[in-house]
């Protein structure tokens, strides 16, 4: 387990998650504002072993399944990315759609966010979050994160929010 809040687990994937993984970014609505769309079982796949698993063994930290009543309803965590030629570390999110509405993504993100810069150090997370991804930007700005800049990412326009370590309350 990497994380606990009031009512998730967020924890690695292994082998194990891959149904639960394909069956989440096999769904168009989940897979709307993505850069692949959605997968089918072989990108998934692909997807799941280079980006998810491989980002755990070079980075030490990645996208991790969000546990709901004993089940991987999504993901969340921090991955690599390169927004105009600087290395970053985004705040990534996705959830099925049944579980949109409830508070679940932001409470995934404030967890996330307490361990990144407590447990990981980082001096600042960003979010990439294309202007139509109204609810994705919402989640954002609840945990805290402005937008640092407009920008084109893999030739789509998006918006880069940012925060930098959380102050203690």
């Amino acid at each position: 387990m990497i994380l606990q809040t009031t009512r998730l687990v967020l924890r690695e994937f292994n082998l194990n998650d891959f149904e639960a993984f394909a069956h989440i970014v096999a769904d168009p609505e989940v897979m709307r504002f993505s850069l692949f769309g959605p997968m089918n079982k072989e990108k998934a796949l692909q997807y799941f072993q280079q980006r998810i698993l491989g980002h755990y063994h070079n980075h030490g930290f990645g996208l991790w399944a969000i546990i709901f009543e004993n089940q991987a309803i999504g993901f969340a965590g921090l991955i690599s990315q390169e927004i105009d030629r600087e290395k970053k570390i985004e705040l990534g999110y996705r959830l099925l759609p049944q579980y949109w509405g409830k508070g679940l993504a932001t409470e995934a993100c404030q967890g996330i966010l307490k361990y990144a810069f407590e447990n990981c150090k980082f001096k600042e997370i960003i979010s990439i979050v294309e202007p139509t991804n109204v609810r994705s930007l919402r989640v954002a700005e609840r945990v805290g994160m402005t937008l640092w800049k407009n920008t084109t990412y893999h030739g789509t326009a998006v918006g880069i929010y940012r925060i930098g370590p959380l102050l203690p309350s």
